[in-house]
């Protein structure tokens, strides 16, 4: 399970709201980020850069408002939006748009629901009073119960021409890429036909226990049953009991086999 930082210690003390920021701009993010946080109350803040990025952060933490903005380099604000209102789980999740684009803010309010739009660039004062309400209303409501939110589960978002696949990181066996595309085998099924450079998708999946095993393979660790040697620069990599075990070969390489041996023993090592 992957766990948010925390916001309700052991005291009892109030739980802290989590903020996601949806900002490609680093200058923008900063500013909003430096906004929230001269506020004063005790923030979780997370970042995005990307939409996908941020799909990922709501499906894996107890996010309570996301600030948006329109203009994101893999897809526009409003998809983002309007796939987070098709989810059930954040179906009513408070989105503000923030935004330089002269988009309708009456069309926003009315079609995506959101909380509010500000229009960038913004100084202080107005972020405040479309902040500070809404921030303070959502805290309440957050502490009405007294309740912890659950754990969320780390999800992997696997986007091809035809569909986007959300995927439990815990069901990824490895990755290979052919040409200049990927396949992700999980324990239960396959997914081809992921567009993206390989190093990218390794970096995307973001964990220390999925890492590059060979030139064409990437493997999660977690599931690996055994490693058997082929020859004095290769190795197969055997999985636990699934569909997928018995059928598909992970290769491990000379080059990457410290890596892979060393990421291993740290993996048995925090596990006890």
């Amino acid at each position: 399970m992957l766990k948010s930082e925390p916001d309700q210690n052991a005291a009892g003390e109030r739980r802290k709201l989590n903020i996601l920021v949806v900002e490609d701009n680093y200058d923008d993010m900063e500013y909003v980020c430096d906004s929230l946080k001269e506020m004063d109350m005790g923030l979780n803040i997370h970042k995005a850069g990307k939409a996908f990025k941020a799909l990922e952060i709501i499906y894996e933490r107890d996010i309570d408002l996301v600030l948006l903005d329109v203009e994101l380099p893999d897809l526009n604000g409003f998809s983002l939006a309007n796939r987070i209102r098709n989810l059930e789980d954040t179906s009513l999740l408070p989105i503000v748009f923030i935004t330089g684009t002269d988009a309708n803010p009456l069309m926003a309010h009315r079609k995506y629901h959101c909380y509010d739009y500000i229009k960038k660039p913004f100084v202080r004062n107005t972020f405040n009073q479309v902040m500070e309400p809404l921030l303070k209303g959502l805290e309440k409501q957050k502490n009405r119960g007294g309740m912890p939110a659950p754990e969320k589960e780390k999800v992997v978002f696997l986007e091809t021409r035809e569909e986007v696949f959300v995927v439990k990181y815990d069901d990824i066996l490895f990755a290979e890429i052919s040409g200049r595309t990927i396949t992700v085998y999980l324990t239960d099924r396959t997914v081809s036909g992921v567009k993206m450079k390989f190093d990218d998708f390794i970096e995307s999946v973001d964990s220390p226990d999925f890492l590059r095993c060979h030139k064409s393979y990437a493997v999660n660790i977690r599931n690996i049953d055994r490693i058997k040697k082929i020859d004095y620069r290769s190795w197969d990599i055997l999985f636990k009991d699934s569909d997928q075990a018995s059928r598909r070969k992970c290769m491990l390489s000379k080059t990457y086999k410290d890596d892979v041996f060393a990421a291993i023993e740290n993996r048995k090592d925090d596990n006890g």
